[in-house]
């Protein structure tokens, strides 16, 4: 089979850039032919900031760039996993002008929200699930605090919403049924006959089950990864962390470091590194208080046989059996971490067992081996129920 993959990179590395090649690497060992064509908005720059709010509604240059490849490989489907704001929508219709059917993995919340993360000020928000044009979400400018941002994100929603752009799509992937819920909610009102869900996986770096005595966070040190929460309980706590990562508590992070011996703050890792890190930490924390449409480190602490212990919310109600491979505590309260942490602090047996339990998790869901068949019986489910019209 013959794929195009496409993905537009946000300013900042993240997961999204992360699966994206990851599923690039499987399908090409598995011997099928992958096209990739990336974007990256870092190269908005300058008179761009400009013209970027009218491309990214339709990009005529993304446009005709998808036309090219696509006369010239002659791909069986493209798979989108981003589209904002270089690439467009423009990517879509592209594909149906050339007749070729079309695939979108949902990594977050964009296409039923401005904010993309359903938070606004560190509280869960819902309210552009049953506005057909998100308002509220521009009155309370959840785009980076920007009542600008915000409006043009919501224009180019309900835009492409109103001239039935993502009723174009002939398959959406969703990492987790709680996902798939969310859009099922809004006003977006597509066919739930082209809805799948379809977790992330992670190469497997192998693992140990001998642990040393530090907890580890892995990720963005921003608000809606709870990094706050996380901080005020290892402050009051004697047991190591160790946090990877950067954002913007990069400051806070830092200074409660220097002030307290238990908390170290490294920043940025390379990956083999952190996986070295990950292996051998007696947990990973997994604090975030926004609904996370999936966790990419709490499978990578999967295969690593390291138990997670989690904010109990949204998505990681699918991944993490409690008293199984991890525990939860209730997103945003400090004292219910450090309740979860003493727990397993005190069952050397149960700690035993999450190691396994962990690994097993990994093996039997999150691994190449179980997502390869998954992606492929999804690919040909799509060539044969796709509506391939060629009008725009």
């Amino acid at each position: 089979m013959k794929i195009l993959l496409v993905h537009n990179k946000y300013q900042q590395k993240g997961g999204e850039d992360i699966v994206f090649e990851a599923e690039a690497r499987m399908l090409s060992n598995h011997g099928h032919q992958v096209i990739t064509m990336v974007f990256d908005n870092n190269l908005i720059k300058g008179y761009q900031k400009f013209s970027s709010f009218f491309n990214s509604f339709f990009s005529i240059h993304s446009f005709i760039k998808i036309i090219k490849t696509m006369k010239k490989e002659n791909p069986d489907v493209l798979h989108i996993h981003n589209m904002f704001f270089k690439a467009s929508p423009s990517v879509i219709y592209a594909a149906k002008f050339c007749r070729i059917p079309v695939i979108l993995t949902l990594h977050n919340f964009r296409l039923i929200c401005p904010s993309g993360t359903l938070l606004h000020e560190g509280k869960i928000f819902e309210d552009s699930l049953k506005e057909y044009f998100p308002l509220t979400a521009v009155r309370k400018k959840v785009y980076r605090n920007s009542t600008y941002q915000t409006l043009a994100l919501a224009l180019n929603l309900t835009f492409n919403k109103s001239i039935g752009t993502w009723n174009r799509i002939d398959k959406y992937i969703f990492l987790t049924h709680f996902s798939k819920d969310i859009f099922k909610r809004s006003t977006l009102k597509i066919d739930e006959k082209k809805f799948v869900v379809k977790p992330n996986f992670v190469e497997d770096k192998g693992f140990n089950l001998i642990k040393d005595e530090y907890y580890i966070f892995i990720g963005r040190l921003s608000e809606e990864k709870g990094v706050d929460v996380m901080l005020d309980a290892f402050s009051k706590m004697d047991k190591e962390l160790i946090i990877v990562g950067s954002g913007p508590k990069d400051k806070k992070t830092r200074d409660i470091s220097l002030a307290k011996d238990n908390i170290n703050f490294v920043g940025n890792k390379p990956h083999d590194e952190v996986i070295g890190l990950l292996k051998n930490a007696k947990a990973l924390i997994f604090p975030s208080i926004w609904y996370e449409t999936f966790g990419m480190t709490v499978i990578e602490a999967f295969s690593c046989a390291t138990p997670v212990i989690a904010s109990k919310i949204g998505s990681m109600n699918e991944l993490i059996n409690p008293g199984v491979n991890g525990l939860f505590f209730e997103p945003g309260n400090c004292d219910s971490l450090m309740d979860a942490i003493c727990e397993l602090e005190q069952n050397l047996e149960a700690q035993k067992n999450m190691r396994r339990n962990a690994r097993d998790s990994f093996e039997k869901n999150f691994s190449c081996e179980i997502n390869y068949p998954q992606i492929i019986a999804i690919y040909e489910s799509t060539l044969n129920s796709a509506e391939l019209g060629a009008s725009l």
